[in-house]
């Protein structure tokens, strides 16, 4: 009887530890699932941020060749002018030239 009296005693305190027990995982499991949907979230994060970084590096890379281009173009504006300069400068002493010759041919004649 006395066993049953201890047993009847001690019931309600095991139940109780048993149930806090159980809270206790639960928190646990709890807080488990949310670390984990907290690193998903992360990774996602960090992908995000991988493809951004790879995007600009790409947009870097491609300013990079566009500014190349322009230099390219610029140098080749350059180039033409100075060819068109030479070329009215030639045609300039061609002028020149042909009058001189003319002058000096109706001179001889």
């Amino acid at each position: 009887m006395d066993i049953m009296l201890l047993i009847f005693h001690l019931f309600p305190l095991i139940a109780k530890n048993i149930e806090e027990l159980k809270q206790s995982v639960e928190e646990k499991a709890s807080a488990v699932k949310r670390a984990e949907e907290g690193a998903a979230d992360l990774k996602k994060r960090v992908d995000e941020l991988s493809k951004s970084l790879e995007d600009h590096e790409g947009a870097t890379d491609l300013k990079k060749r566009v500014d190349e281009l322009l230099k390219t173009e610029l140098l080749c504006f350059d180039v033409k002018a100075k060819v068109e300069i030479g070329i009215k400068k030639r045609k300039g002493k061609l002028i020149f030239y042909r009058q001189a010759f003319l002058i000096l041919y109706s001179l001889i004649l």
